[in-house]
């Protein structure tokens, strides 16, 4: 085998980029195993807090078989069945509105001269 050389013209400039380079993947892996950390502790919460909400269920549904049956406290409303509106009958309402507001101006009307007379 046949050995050779390469020149390198700056080498401590060359060995400073490499020097960075290694730096800024070792931060980087650093913060990769930040994040796996912060990961595998929110996994445990969640774990823990599905663990929690299955007992809490549990004896929430003992609570309910121990309690006495009863009528709850707020009764069902019943629903009336609403009367439908036929095209007469918006007429009539819209008539009896329009009135009401003309009742009302003069009124208004009729108050005011009562002011200036």
């Amino acid at each position: 085998m046949t050995e050779f050389h390469i020149g390198i013209r700056e080498p401590l400039q060359l060995r400073r980029a490499v020097l960075e380079s290694l730096k800024a993947a070792v931060q980087s892996l650093k913060r990769y195993d930040q994040f796996m950390v912060v990961h595998k502790q929110r996994e445990a919460q969640v774990m823990e807090l599905r663990k929690s909400l299955r007992e809490l269920s549990l004896l929430s549904a003992k609570l309910a078989n121990e309690l006495p049956r009863t009528q709850s406290m707020h009764p069902s409303k019943v629903r009336e069945p609403r009367a439908e509106v036929t095209s007469e009958g918006a007429r009539r309402l819209t008539k009896i509105s329009k009135l009401n507001r003309l009742a009302q101006r003069i009124a208004e009307i009729e108050t005011g001269l009562k002011k200036v007379g």
